[in-house]
């Protein structure tokens, strides 16, 4: 990784492949040879119901990255762009107002500095153990561009950025290798695909959310939901939102206890505060919960404002808590994790797939348990962190419902239209052009239009001089761009085109 002079002209074994033995892989080098970068607004079909915003569009980078064997190129056409270059991933970069620290306007920034030094850089078909002996300080980005790269900017990428590339490489590496990215998060973790230990499920379980009180509905109405997520939905686990806006703890615990009459004894229950209780809230909240809601209530996340008064609240309630927003302020290595049963983890916030995996070591060792979390990102990232999602199940053996139940925000969907399973489809044949072992493909069929990406004449004068990227949105460098060049970009927008168009639609429900 990071300027290996080796070739994988030195192996005549098929790149990405195993060898006669399980486990055992041949290495292939990759070069990075188009980057291109996309901002793109999302219409929701619904506002957002984050605590600091409420806005019904979701503004996005798209990163495109294309990494190339350069003894065999892969052939695995899915969209026709025209002349087929190399592997390509799609990556989103997408901070979430009052979640991340960073704005979209510095991501887009950092993103095409960094995605100019990562153009060319050569790197190892083989993921290193990002859990091994130097797991907590290995940097997987800054090893594929190299000795020469600039330290302090990979330093100082935000974790939305972080994320994004990681995506947009890992799916291109999965695409070259034909295995899915959930095999090659495993690799990762030191578990090689065709071993015993790399038993990825089939199925992953869903917990259904709950609005609550606050959001427009009556206590009635909210049990409805509830039950119907369950009845219609298939539902086993169900997140409800308590201590939203002028409702009292008391009354959110009657709707919780309510929910648990509805619905069973069978149905896992889960409470979302997002710290919006005092101390004192919060144990009048668990006072006047049922003793049968209580004994169905696997957690509650961030019950208080502060850590402290969180777990001093679990300690004399009795009741389980979850970490959210305290892993996202706090980082992988440095969240006290004592005395907490979960840590929901939101890759786009901690900074990637990777840090995820890094955490579910930890929830391995020290008996917490992982649950995979969206911060409103595109159907087709939720897709990704499905995979993430099951490589972390494979790898603790810890079974839980994760909390990717958002592609609705940007999909009319009716209500009984809506799974409360995710099938990756595993080692099934693939029937859906654009889907493999449950996410896209990360090949794309790119078309011959370098000059979009790596030519002078079609980056602004600006950009060339920063060493940006060009993006399709320019219209100033598309103006000043060759005839050719105008042809594929024309050609690269329709295919774009076509894969918003799939991120729109895609959902992680089968």
């Amino acid at each position: 990784p990071g300027g290996s002079t080796s070739t994988s002209e030195e192996s005549t074994s098929t790149p990405g492949k195993s060898t006669s033995t399980p486990g055992e892989f041949t290495s292939t080098v990759y070069r990075v040879t188009d980057v291109f970068l996309q901002r793109e607004s999302f219409k929701l079909d619904k506002n957002l119901t984050t605590r600091t915003s409420n806005k019904n569009t979701k503004e996005a980078l798209l990163i495109f990255v294309e990494i190339k064997d350069e003894a065999t190129a892969p052939q695995h056409p899915v969209f026709d762009w025209g002349k087929h270059q190399g592997t390509i991933g799609v990556g989103e970069i997408a901070p979430l107002d009052g979640l991340s620290n960073e704005s979209l306007e510095l991501a887009e920034k950092l993103t095409r500095k960094f995605g100019f030094q990562l153009r060319n850089s050569t790197f190892s078909s083989e993921l290193p153990n990002i859990l091994g002996s130097e797991g907590g300080d290995y940097d997987w980005l800054a090893s594929i561009c190299g000795l020469d790269s600039d330290a302090e900017l990979i330093k100082s990428l935000p974790p939305s950025v972080r994320s994004g590339f990681e995506q947009a490489l890992l799916i291109a590496m999965a695409g070259a290798k034909s295995v899915s990215v959930s095999e090659l998060m495993l690799e990762a973790c030191g578990i090689l695909p065709g071993t015993k230990e790399a038993k990825i499920p089939k199925i992953l379980d869903m917990n259904g959310l709950v609005s609550g009180l606050g959001s427009g509905l009556e206590s009635a109405e909210v049990v409805s939901q509830a039950a119907s997520l369950v009845q219609n939905n298939g539902y086993s686990t169900l997140k409800v939102k308590v201590a939203r806006e002028n409702q009292s703890p008391k009354q959110d615990a009657e709707t919780v206890s309510e929910i648990r009459r509805a619905v069973g004894e069978k149905i896992t229950l889960r409470a979302d505060a997002n710290r919006g209780w005092s101390r004192s809230q919060a144990l009048e909240f668990a006072e006047n919960l049922s003793e049968a809601a209580k004994q169905s209530l696997e957690y509650i996340e961030e019950p208080c404002l502060s850590p402290e008064d969180s777990v001093a609240f679990s300690q004399a309630s009795g009741l389980r808590i979850a970490w959210d927003e305290t892993a996202d302020h706090s980082g992988v290595s440095e969240v006290d994790t004592s005395g907490v049963t979960a840590v929901v983890a939101k890759p786009m916030i901690l900074g990637g797939a990777f840090e995820c995996l890094k955490l579910a070591k930890r929830g391995k060792e020290e008996g917490f348990k992982i649950v995979i979390s969206s911060a409103f990102e595109t159907p087709f990232t939720l897709l990704y962190y499905a995979q993430l999602a099951a490589s972390i199940q494979a790898y603790t053996s810890e079974v839980s419902a994760h909390g990717l139940g958002t592609s609705s925000w940007y999909t009319p969907t009716k209500a009984d239209d809506r799974e409360a399973q995710v099938n990756l489809n595993f080692g099934s044949a693939v029937t859906d052009p654009n889907l493999r072992n449950g996410v896209m493909v990360g090949h794309l069929n790119h078309c011959d239009n370098n000059a979009i990406i790596n030519s002078t004449e079609t980056e602004t004068e600006s950009e060339t001089e920063s060493g940006g990227l060009s993006g399709s949105t320019s219209s100033s460098a598309t103006a000043t761009a060759t005839a050719a060049a105008e042809v594929s970009l024309q050609n690269a927008q329709v295919a774009m085109d076509s894969i918003l168009d799939f991120m729109r639609r895609a959902s992680p429900y089968s």
